[in-house]
């Protein structure tokens, strides 16, 4: 049997006992030396096993500690009309919501641009921090044209749902739209919020959500914990709406 074949044997191995919840999240797997006595390989192979594995992010050192599963990053799928906390509760997630700020603004050129208003013109801001028990997951915050949905200052964010208040009691009909993500370090007001220690990675996101009579309704920007999302895209039909997801910036390690 050649070393890459027992290394891979390793490897699919330890894969098998995560899987199996031999081994949780944050716990500590065996050592190198227990590794070649359960099956029978050398320091070698155990060791390049667990590289790889940490190279893939599921096994995570801790120096002088040993080796340990990492936290299985969330996958939030890209899907416009489908709010945040709706998208990770149907992966079994208990996602609550802190409200930041809710209040009145007058739209930059950044805002009004992507609104398609003047400058200057009223627009609601809410801004959102994601917690999954005590643990900060993203930072969210919308910006949404004054006139076509006047009174949400009145409304409780940290209860319900943005999307489901602007269909409901506004009678609006959200049909697509578009959204661009970059990799990026963490700002000083995003490493504290998202209790990251810097240099730190975010996943940031940009999202225009449209009306079926072409305007834009919302735009959203967010930061996403580098290290405990994965962004996916849906591309195609979504609820009879068709909608595009565009990428831009290089990945960061």
């Amino acid at each position: 049997m050649t070393l890459a074949t027992l290394h891979d044997e390793v490897r699919e191995a330890i894969l098998r006992e995560i899987a199996a919840g031999t081994f949780k999240p944050n716990d500590k797997i065996l050592s190198e030396r227990e590794i070649c006595e359960l099956h029978g390989v050398s320091r070698t192979t155990a060791r390049r096993a667990i590289y790889d594995l940490v190279n893939d992010g599921v096994l995570y050192t801790v120096s002088g500690k040993g080796t340990f599963v990492a936290e299985r990053p969330l996958r939030q799928e890209l899907r416009l009309l489908v709010g945040f906390t709706e998208d990770l509760r149907s992966q079994g997630q208990d996602v609550r919501t802190r409200v930041l700020a809710l209040e009145r603004v007058e739209a930059n050129e950044d805002i009004a641009l992507a609104l398609g208003m003047r400058v200057q013109a009223p627009v609601t801001k809410l801004s959102r921090l994601r917690l999954l028990g005590d643990r900060p997951l993203a930072i969210q915050t919308s910006y949404l044209p004054e006139h076509r949905c006047p009174g949400l200052l009145h409304y409780d964010f940290a209860e319900r749902s943005l999307f489901d208040t602007l269909r409901r009691d506004f009678n609006l009909t959200l049909v697509g739209g578009t959204t661009t993500i970059r990799a990026a370090l963490a700002n000083p007001a995003e490493a504290e919020l998202l209790k990251l220690v810097p240099p730190a990675s975010v996943l940031r996101t940009e999202q225009c959500t449209n009306l079926d009579s072409g305007e834009v309704i919302e735009l959203c920007l967010s930061s996403f914990h580098g290290e405990k999302f994965e962004l996916s895209s849906a591309t195609g039909p979504q609820n009879g709406a068709q909608f595009t997801t565009v990428y831009s910036g290089e990945r960061k390690h």
